[in-house]
């Protein structure tokens, strides 16, 4: 299927590790358009509001590898403060893990606080109080750490 997809978004997924947004797509010169129409020929596939990976890539990963590009993809579809939480910080930081990934990506925004979890198609933000501390980074990811 990669044959398939053009160099422009492939390039995009390299550099995004396996994800890119449609806002990104947009700035390399592909339209919105042309991801939406890899995405309907399932070239692609959607990991987030505007965030797309590549379909083979997600069927040849392993289960957590899986879940740590749909977890990448989340939270780079979400606002600048959303963080990658539990087991979708551990599978972005490709820590050996036991048993199945959970079903969604699970992420922080500590911008703001609320009635609870915010469940999408796509994964679920809990709202809470953050300390800087634990806010941080792994491959260009935002994740919650430990102190």
């Amino acid at each position: 299927m990669r044959a398939h997809i053009p160099p422009g978004i492939l390039g995009l997924l390299t550099s995004g590790r396996g994800v890119f947004t449609a806002r990104e797509a947009e700035l390399a010169g592909v339209s919105a358009v042309r991801v939406e129409r890899m995405a309907r020929a399932s070239l692609l596939e959607r990991v987030g509001k505007g965030a797309y990976a590549a379909t083979d890539q997600l069927a040849a990963a392993g289960p957590w590898a899986a879940h740590a590009v749909r977890s990448r993809g989340f939270v780079m579809s979400r606002t600048k403060h959303t963080l990658a939480a539990g087991w979708s910080a551990v599978a972005l930081r490709e820590l050996p893990c036991l048993g199945a990934p959970p079903e969604l990506p699970t992420a922080v925004d500590p911008s703001r606080t609320g009635s609870g979890p915010q469940r999408t198609r796509y994964g679920i933000v809990h709202r809470r109080d953050l300390p800087c501390e634990h806010r941080g980074s792994y491959a260009g990811c935002p994740i919650v750490r430990t102190a």
